[in-house]
């Protein structure tokens, strides 16, 4: 049996503005701003690791020893200050980040990703495995090619997509583009005036309360007879096998909805994101 190695010292990031990470096996945990800068490794097996500095990136690297695949498992945990560029590639790895970036490209061949109490440009895909997003602000690009994806409580510009799975989003404010296979749930969602917005599914799609935040225009798309709605906030301009509705205001956004199954939406006249939304305004 394996024994663990457990190593832990504090970083010295001076001078430093991008992190890269390579991570074998084990989590690769990022947290950003909260605390003092620190490098944590959890070994198990023959993988071991490597520390770089390269000008002004610091790289953290995952090695299996000789030419044959090493078995084993190694864990990182890197705490780091606020502000910076990070770039992870997980083998196998898991991948969570907290706290406040400047941008973040994550890639993984299988393990779910997990972004939570974080700002900033994110970019995420997996190969396998699910996505979960909670607290999160700012831009963020996410796709897994098998598993879901669970989000709450995005505010900003997000792009989803979940091609072999489902899409649930509870509670957002900004532009969003959402696709999925199986199902997209959205739920408690105020879009960015002005702004373009599209939810696609190839199963069913339920939207609950959309808050039509300085007018709205709603093209939705389903087969015959397969739209239901209840929209006391808009004025049914069409409706059939396309149904397209228009809440008035200064600034619309544009929302696009298809489903090749049906569609549920519903709308609200108050904001989940009221506070956020009057500071920001």
């Amino acid at each position: 049996m394996n024994r663990r190695i457990l190593e832990q010292y504090p970083l010295d990031m001076e001078g430093i503005t991008k992190v890269e990470i390579l991570g074998y096996g084990g989590d690769v945990f990022v947290i950003a701003g909260e605390t003092s800068p620190e490098f944590l490794a959890e070994i198990q097996g023959e993988i071991r690791y490597r520390l770089a500095r390269k000008g002004n990136t610091l790289k953290i690297i995952a090695i299996s020893p000789g030419f044959l695949p090493a078995t084993g498992t190694i864990r990182f945990q890197v705490k780091i200050p606020s502000g910076l560029d990070v770039k992870i590639v997980g083998r196998s790895a898991p991948i969570r980040l907290k706290g406040r970036f400047s941008s973040v490209t994550a890639s993984s061949t299988e393990g779910d990703m997990r972004l939570e109490n974080a700002s900033g440009k994110f970019i995420l895909s997996s190969s396998k495995g699910d996505i979960v997003m909670s607290k999160v602000e700012g831009q963020t690009t996410a796709s897994t090619a098998k598993g879901d994806i669970l989000a709450s409580e995005l505010i900003g510009d997000h792009c989803l997509a979940s091609p072999s799975g489902t899409l649930t989003l509870l509670n957002g404010l900004g532009r969003f583009r959402l696709a999925s296979e199986y199902s997209l749930n959205a739920s408690e969602i105020t879009l960015t005036p002005g702004s373009e917005n599209y939810f696609t599914t190839g199963g069913p799609l339920r939207l609950t309360n959309l808050f039509p935040s300085s007018g709205c225009m709603l093209l939705a798309n389903a087969p015959k007879d397969r739209i239901r709605s209840d929209l006391p906030n808009f004025r049914i301009i069409e409706q059939g096998n396309h149904l397209k509705a228009r809440a008035i205001g200064s600034n619309p956004s544009r929302l696009h909805a298809h489903s090749k199954e049906e569609i549920h939406i519903t709308s609200t006249s108050h904001s989940s994101f009221g506070e956020t939304l009057c500071a920001s305004a």
